[in-house]
């Protein structure tokens, strides 16, 4: 299958295969839409040793060795039966975990055996503000993987991502225009940019790709951030909707818990102030979040 090229991104690619060279695993943790996954198939990619790829899905994270019967295509395991089958599996090549926050216990524990005990080559990502297995947030605790922050792209970045996603080069304005409206996440960049050529909102005028008007929020990001606002408590969602609709709420004013859990989540911000602020992380979850509150519960969060 053909990748999106992985652009603004070559320090982390080469500090992440440097690391696995010298015998180090890696963890690419960070927030939704920053290309950890990108990041990984990239480092897969260049690597000498051929990649296994175990993708857990959270529907069976409650199911015991869940993650890795899928892999292995069998029901009938237990934990030395897994690890044996893993360890055949990946052989003298690299085991890349994508999404390892949605591995269940006991395959986060056969993994862990294997990085530890058997030194297997391991590349891992975690989403922040998901809650990863014990077994995974132990691989970087105790040494055996060394774990990356993935940040959002700067101003350059984005403006490379948009020469490499449009064929061309985008006018300046128009960077500055998508680095507002999606804070260098790698995901909205590219969905963003995508849909406003298709849309006609950009255009290519005098040797550059220029904006003609507000960038809208793509229809099929706005199902996926929907999608995860649908994940929330109702006490979170309520704090969130409210945060979205009137752009900053003192943190006296709000569910504490609930609160926290959303700023755990990446979803709000509380700024560092006398008085604290709670402000959402993201201009387009946000505008989803608010778009999405019927009228009556509109004036009732807002009484």
């Amino acid at each position: 299958m053909a990748r999106w090229p992985v652009v603004g991104r070559e320090r982390a690619v080469d500090v992440a295969a440097a690391q696995l060279r010298a015998g180090t695993g890696v963890a690419l943790t960070g927030r939704p839409g920053m290309g950890k996954s990108a990041i990984a198939a990239e480092v897969a990619a260049g690597s000498s040793a051929p990649a296994v790829w175990l993708r857990p899905v959270s529907e069976l994270q409650g199911v015991p060795l869940g993650a890795l019967a899928l892999l292995l295509g069998t029901g009938d395991l237990d934990p030395a039966r897994a690890a044996s089958g893993l360890a055949e599996l990946v052989g003298g090549g690299l085991l890349v975990v994508d999404d390892a926050h949605d591995l269940d216990g006991q395959s986060a524990a056969v993994v862990h055996q294997l990085a530890t005990v058997q030194r297997l080559p391991l590349l891992i990502t975690c989403t922040d503000g998901r809650v990863p297995p014990d077994a995974v947030t132990r691989l970087w605790k105790d040494g055996t993987v060394r774990r990356y922050e993935i940040g959002p792209l700067d101003a350059g970045g984005v403006a490379a991502m948009a020469a490499a996603v449009l064929g061309g080069t985008a006018d300046p304005a128009l960077v500055d225009e998508v680095v507002a409206r999606t804070l260098g996440a790698p995901l909205y960049v590219r969905e963003l940019l995508l849909a406003a050529r298709d849309n006609g909102a950009i255009s290519w005028r005098d040797g550059r790709w220029r904006s003609d008007g507000r960038l809208a929020l793509p229809a099929g990001l706005a199902d996926v951030i929907g999608l995860r606002l649908d994940t929330l408590d109702p006490a979170a969602r309520r704090v969130h909707d409210l945060v979205a609709l009137v752009g900053a709420v003192s943190l006296d004013l709000v569910d504490e818990s609930a609160t926290a859990e959303l700023e755990r989540r990446g979803l709000v911000v509380v700024d560092d102030l006398e008085r604290p602020l709670v402000r959402a992380a993201h201009p387009f979850v946000a505008e989803v979040a608010a778009g999405a509150i019927p009228v009556a519960a509109r004036r009732s969060l807002l009484r």
